[in-house]
């Protein structure tokens, strides 16, 4: 099965490697002035982020909270969906994908997370809440990418309900016997572009290697989203952070 997209991660991995080349590039001197700014940095590094204790619900975090508020004033919006196609050539086993849908989504409990109001507040629920893959069939309309095409584009914009979720979608749409389209549309307050790519990513490594027989390739996750929002919130109220901000 291959899998084609032009997504943003092709600039993501530009950069990356912009970056590794420029180090590369360094003379003896400068990579000495780089390695000493490196040990710096790190001496300076902010505290290990602690893990949350309990199952919650915990305060959704600031940037949530803006999200959440927006959804409450147009709650028909779509304005935050974050979509996107990927062409998928070859055999697909439906139940296998599904699968690895929900090891990814068992690894990240933001993609089982609803927010629910209490006292006016949102707050984080983590659910044990299952992802599915329904396929949507084309392949008997006399113009299957045209209508592929309005499938997708339907999907991308179809609303989330913060309250119930799940606030990841990944529908598939099939054009041929060996051809589909797999929708991803995740709501911004559980994702943003980066975190996208690295969900596409875990979620077709997984494939490759469960259907090749090979085990789980990911690694214990040390921390999850919840985690760090708590450990961010908390740290924009110290010194620390003031004296960034005023710098």
């Amino acid at each position: 099965m291959s899998v084609k997209d032009t997504g943003p991660i092709s600039t993501i991995e530009r950069n990356k490697k912009t970056l590794a080349e420029r180090i590369a590039g360094l003379s003896p001197e400068q990579r000495a002035v780089y390695e000493l700014k490196v040990r710096e940095l790190q001496r300076k590094a902010k505290p290990r982020i602690p893990r949350l204790q309990g199952s919650g619900p915990w305060p959704a975090s600031t940037d949530q909270t803006a999200l959440w508020f927006i959804q409450q004033l147009e709650p028909n919006t779509s304005a935050y969906n974050i979509g996107n196609g990927f062409r998928l050539k070859g055999k697909l086993d439906v139940q296998l994908f599904e699968r690895c849908l929900n090891v990814v989504a068992q690894r990240h409990q933001i993609l089982r997370t609803v927010f629910r109001e209490i006292g006016g507040k949102p707050f984080q629920f983590v659910t044990d809440m299952k992802l599915t893959a329904p396929v949507t069939d084309v392949r008997s309309e006399s113009d299957p990418e045209a209508a592929a095409h309005e499938v997708v584009t339907r999907l991308i914009r179809e609303p989330f309900e913060l309250e119930k979720g799940p606030l990841a979608r990944v529908p598939l749409v099939r054009i041929a016997d060996d051809d589909y389209v797999m929708v991803g549309v995740l709501h911004h307050i559980v994702t943003d572009w980066w975190s996208y790519y690295v969900f596409y990513s875990e979620l077709l490594s997984l494939y490759h290697a469960f259907s090749n027989g090979l085990p789980n390739p990911l690694p214990e996750l040390p921390i999850q989203y919840a985690d760090w929002a708590a450990w961010r919130d908390n740290w924009e109220q110290t010194s620390d952070f003031r004296n960034q901000e005023e710098y």
